[in-house]
């Protein structure tokens, strides 16, 4: 039986997020299910459209509804509705 413990540390899950996960390039975007405790949890949110970095790959949490694209010029996010 696998342990139940946060991704980023060894204390219990709080909480069962969806997030976005991406490394240098933001193109390389995709989604994943994150068990995180209340500290990492709270840094998550924190972090905002920046992400929170852990070991060279970027998390923040995922917007259903919301097609987020990387705007090279102004350097963040630029979120758009996807017309739903």
């Amino acid at each position: 039986m696998p342990l139940r413990r946060c991704k980023f540390c060894t204390q219990p899950p709080l909480e069962e997020v969806a997030v976005s996960m991406w490394t240098d390039d933001p193109s390389d975007l995709r989604r994943d299910t994150i068990k995180l405790c209340r500290k990492h949890l709270v840094r998550l949110r924190k972090a905002g459209d920046r992400g929170h970095e852990h070991r060279g790959v970027r998390y923040r949490p995922y917007e259903e509804g919301k097609v987020r694209h990387f705007h090279h010029l102004y350097d963040q996010w630029v979120a758009y509705d996807d017309g739903e």
